[in-house]
């Protein structure tokens, strides 16, 4: 049946690795917030494409960090 306080511990798991990596990325990630799995973001870009694709994938690269989880980063939109 699965344990009912088994979502509050998986988000204060991650909630321990987010708080390290956002003070990273608090210059490029002003506004973040999660509920669960679902995370909306802003991402400040880069002036040069080929900078702002590099810390994207960095930023990524970050996420997917932390004890074998895994998130499906998309491109950031420019509208």
């Amino acid at each position: 049946m699965g344990t009912p306080p088994a979502p509050p511990y998986a988000t204060i798991f991650y909630a321990i690795h987010e708080n390290e990596m956002l003070k990273k990325w608090s210059e490029r990630v002003p506004f973040y917030k999660r509920f669960i799995d679902d995370v909306f973001g802003i991402w400040l870009t880069h002036d040069d494409p080929a900078q702002d694709k590099l810390l994207w994938d960095e930023f990524c690269a970050d996420m997917d960090k932390w004890h074998g989880l895994r998130w499906k980063c998309e491109r950031p939109s420019r509208a």
